[in-house]
């Protein structure tokens, strides 16, 4: 299952970009997007989610190369920039100010959390257990009713495709970014409501 998170991941992700680009109708639109930063998650020390033979820094790097070479291909005229082509860790506020500092109309960040499927006990019932109390000839037998439980799992559910406002509450110049509710630091849009 791991195998093909990063392959849907990936798919899913390279859709949307393109659907995002296409011209509406016969006339194309002049591309507003100049340079898309991508930026693949943890890295180095920082090895995210354990599977059960990989990393998340490995599947995230892999995702984000192959996302920037479809990109490239895809879009020659739109520069392609990331914040990371090996196994090392950038520190989060370098990530944020090599985007800034490139001028990145868009930031793609890419992580795939993992988590194990959700244990689940049901009562079933009882069942008869002999139980022994005493030694030797004060030796007794007892039944005693022992509660039954069902053991089952059930998956995780996925949270889709997720927007972030991230890193404008860590500036003083936040106010102009985010508006009025400037004091929460959570901004989060799920955009695969607007999926048709």
């Amino acid at each position: 299952m791991i195998k093909k998170l990063p392959l849907t991941l990936f798919f899913c992700f390279s859709a949307s970009l393109l659907f995002l680009f296409a011209p509406a109708g016969a006339v194309a639109q002049k591309a507003s997007l100049r340079t898309i930063i991508i930026d693949a998650g943890h890295g180095g020390k920082d090895h995210g989610a354990k599977g059960s033979y990989s990393y998340e820094k490995d599947i995230c790097l892999a995702i984000a190369l192959k996302l920037g070479k479809n990109l490239e291909d895809a879009f020659p005229e739109i520069k392609i920039l990331y914040t990371r082509k090996t196994d090392v860790y950038p520190e989060l506020k370098a990530r944020a100010d090599f985007a800034n500092g490139n001028k990145g109309d868009l930031f793609l960040c890419v992580h795939v959390n993992a988590a194990p499927p959700i244990r689940h006990n049901k009562f079933a019932g009882y069942r008869n257990e002999v139980t022994y109390t005493g030694r030797g000839k004060k030796r007794k037998k007892h039944m005693q009713r022992v509660p039954k439980y069902t053991v089952y799992f059930t998956d995780n559910p996925s949270n889709g495709t997720e927007t972030f406002i991230w890193a404008a509450d860590r500036t003083d110049e936040k106010e102009k970014f985010i508006g009025e509710d400037v004091n929460t630091g959570e901004h989060v849009y799920d955009s695969t409501e607007f999926i048709p």
